[in-house]
């Protein structure tokens, strides 16, 4: 059953389409004064609004435009003579469904009236589809839009969100595929007439989600560590040949220029790591250096010792006296961000400092792949410090100028630390 709004003066005319239209099992609710049908309508109230066009106090078009402002999408048809059917044609092209000419047969009302309930229907059914659409496409090209909705949650707990999104994904995907296969034509048999882009869609859309379910569920449980404690020395000369045989090459097809100091000239004490993932977590935050630097630019590379003092502000340990720090500085794109304060910053804004760490966080402005990067789609910093914490380290990145050489030149830079034990 419809609902139906009808506006006019004339109250024998209310009656009688009243009377015509409930005949056909709308429910229909009258008014005589457009002012008191104004004032009380809100968006939802119906599905279709018959005015006159010509009354005291407000007339039909006027109306129609003051309607327009709480509801875009309801359709509108005027009830109008021979020497208004110009006008009323001119408003088409602003919203104005139909029209019928006085004296109103029923025949005509019926038909008008059910031609245009049948055609906002069919309107709304396929506006859903194409909104189906548009999320799938997104989905498809963009693991869909859930890092805007975590960004505006502001969720703190990035833990709780990832179960959040694993239940969310579980659990309604599927529904997106029903809605759109309900609202689709069929065929005289029942079957329903699909077509061969929508279902590419659907299985893309379907095959990128199991995917993203088992990346988050890797993501949720991320695999225990296997700690163990090398010395200094060992550790150097690995992360030394790891630097020969894998990160030379990485930088140089990435069109980088690599420039590293492993100048360690005090190489006692111990570290307590998982090697194999250590060395995930820091090609990850080299990768991220070439990710958001400029083709054929310079990354430097250097490892050296720190007192707990001279830590820039996050000491995991308040009773470790040394680390062993990996800085990883890269050139960055010549391009100013404003922050809140509306200073120019060029890097990695002020208030994004912290962010850059949360899960699904990445800076739009900037490519943000790389074809050899472990943990993609905006979670491998998070991964990397969820990880080196487990090992008591930490994670911290900066903007930074330097004024060698008399020339102020900017950088992001990543420092990655562990605990020295004696």
């Amino acid at each position: 059953m419809s609902k139906i709004i009808v506006v006019d003066d004339d109250k024998t005319q209310t009656v009688l389409v009243k009377t015509i239209l409930t005949k056909y099992y709308h429910e229909v609710i009258c008014y005589n004064d457009p002012r008191f049908m104004l004032t009380e309508y809100f968006q939802g109230k119906a599905d279709l609004i018959l005015s006159d066009i010509h009354m005291p106090h407000l007339n039909g078009l006027e109306l129609f435009k003051a309607i327009r402002v709480k509801d875009k999408d309801i359709p509108f048809i005027i009830f109008t003579s021979n020497n208004d059917i110009k006008s009323v044609i001119e408003h088409f092209e602003k919203g104005i469904s139909d029209y019928l000419i006085k004296p109103i047969l029923s025949d005509d009302l019926i038909y008008r009236v059910s031609r245009v309930i049948d055609r906002s229907i069919m309107e709304k059914k396929l506006h859903k589809i194409e909104l189906e659409r548009d999320l799938i496409e997104l989905e498809k090209n963009k693991l869909s839009n859930w890092r805007d909705l975590y960004a505006g949650k502001d969720i703190k707990q990035t833990k709780q969100m990832i179960t959040y999104f694993t239940r969310s994904i579980n659990s309604g995907g599927g529904y997106v595929w029903l809605d759109i296969l309900n609202g689709l034509p069929t065929n005289e048999d029942g079957s329903l007439l699909l077509d061969s882009d929508l279902l590419n869609l659907v299985t893309e859309s379907a095959s990128n989600q199991r995917k993203a379910f088992e990346y988050l569920d890797f993501i949720t449980n991320l695999p225990e560590l296997n700690m163990e404690t090398l010395e200094i020395r060992s550790l150097y000369h690995k992360v030394k040949d790891h630097f020969t045989n894998r990160l030379e090459d990485l930088f140089h097809n990435s069109s980088r220029e690599l420039s590293v100091n492993l100048g360690l000239t005090e190489l006692d004490g111990e570290v307590e790591i998982d090697y194999e993932m250590f060395i995930d977590i820091f090609e990850e935050v080299c990768i991220n250096g070439i990710k958001y630097s400029p083709n054929k630019s310079k990354i430097f590379i250097e490892v050296y010792k720190i007192s707990n003092q001279s830590l820039m502000r996050y000491s995991p340990q308040k009773d470790t006296k040394n680390w062993l720090l990996f800085e990883v500085r890269n050139e960055v794109i010549p391009k100013e961000i404003l922050t809140n304060g509306d200073q120019g910053v060029i890097g990695i804004p002020y208030d994004y400092i912290e962010l850059v760490f949360d899960m699904f966080y990445t800076i739009e402005s900037y490519p943000t792949t790389h074809p050899e990067e472990k943990w993609a789609n905006g979670t491998g910093l998070y991964i990397c410090r969820n990880q080196i914490n487990k090992m008591n380290g930490g994670l911290e990145c900066k903007n930074i100028i330097d004024y060698t050489n008399g020339q102020k030149k900017p950088y992001v830079q990543f420092k990655l630390y562990l605990p020295i034990s004696n």
